[in-house]
């Protein structure tokens, strides 16, 4: 892994909306999740949606705010949304100011990442920079950024996604330990020598 420089230290920021004037402005329940996404495909919104109808279906009183673009496969999970009857459930803010997104990592709940394929995920490194509770999908290199399998899901099994989500709200140990995840894998990542990383794998490359 290399750590982007969105990740760094320079992303730190004073500006950080509050929680009251996020709540108005967005019309946030008190316990929401947060999915910051374009709406392209294999983000998999759609996984995600159905995993909060099950959860309503439990009588759970949660939001999903997604914040991203609204690419061309938006109607599509405009349609599910619909189907499944939880309009006023889902929100999706569109592209947010950079003050908004960090207040609502800072507010959430937790930040949900279904992804179907990823080379990195922003998202995660921003949660875990910014010290929200974060579960994310089994693929690619989202396990190894994570560090830690407890906190991951298919993201093609929607019981799977629900149950994490379920077990991060209610069990507050488990919550606990995430966020102490979170804060090793960032100072891991944040001391490794990335430029000595880069100069190895070009001489394995060059002496094989």
């Amino acid at each position: 892994i290399c750590l982007p420089s969105f990740a760094g230290e320079w992303f730190l920021t004073d500006k950080i909306t509050a929680k009251t004037i996020l709540k108005e402005k967005y019309e946030l329940n008190n316990l929401f999740l947060l999915y910051p996404a374009a709406t392209w495909k294999h983000k998999n919104h759609v996984n995600l949606v159905k995993a909060i109808a099950m959860l309503s279906e439990d009588n759970w009183d949660l939001q999903l705010i997604c914040t991203g673009n609204k690419t061309k496969h938006y109607q599509s999970i405009k349609e599910k949304i619909d189907s499944l009857k939880i309009v006023g459930k889902v929100n999706f803010l569109g592209i947010v100011e950079e003050e908004d997104l960090i207040g609502l990592y800072k507010t959430t709940a937790l930040v949900v990442i279904p992804t179907l394929y990823e080379a990195g995920s922003g998202p995660l490194y921003e949660a875990m920079r910014y010290s929200a509770p974060v579960i994310c999908s089994n693929v690619t290199s989202l396990p190894e950024t994570m560090g830690n399998d407890n906190y991951l899901f298919n993201p093609n099994s929607v019981e799977e996604i629900t149950y994490l989500i379920k077990r991060m709200l209610t069990d507050d140990i488990f919550r606990k330990e995430n966020l102490k995840n979170s804060k090793r894998r960032m100072e891991e990542l944040k001391s490794m020598d990335y430029a000595k990383k880069i100069i190895d794998v070009y001489k394995k490359v060059m002496d094989a």
